[in-house]
């Protein structure tokens, strides 16, 4: 089965529930959560700095879990093993797909709140 791209709404229904302003306000918060740890991946990778990029691969990877966002899921998991056999080149071959996995993000999350958001205001 082929993973979704973007946010998998039906993951972060079955944690949260049917609580549509609790929903809204956590996508609303991951995708600036997602775009500030992919920017810190690119300057941690850019220096070296091969903790950090684990560190906050490993962060990123469980708040994408949390959000069905299964190919950042994947992307960070990778990123992780990457470090782990110090594989540089894999590192930064994986960064290069990380602006067309928040672009999905940023479109799923979009259209999710434009179809909630009115229903709480």
């Amino acid at each position: 089965m082929a993973m979704k791209p973007g946010i998998d709404l039906e993951t972060l229904h079955r944690i949260v529930g049917n609580d549509t302003e609790m929903l809204c306000d956590i996508v609303h918060d991951f995708v600036p959560y997602a775009q500030a740890s992919m920017a810190e991946i690119r300057t941690a990778v850019a220096g070296s700095e091969a903790e950090q990029v684990k560190m906050v691969s490993h962060k990123l990877k469980g708040s994408a879990s949390l959000m069905g966002a299964h190919q950042l899921v994947d992307v960070c998991a990778q990123l992780e093993a990457a470090v782990e056999t110090n594989n540089w080149p894999r590192m930064n071959y994986l960064l290069s797909g990380l602006d067309g996995l928040m672009r999905d993000i940023e479109t799923s999350s979009d259209a999710f709140l434009r179809t909630h958001e009115a229903s709480y205001v």
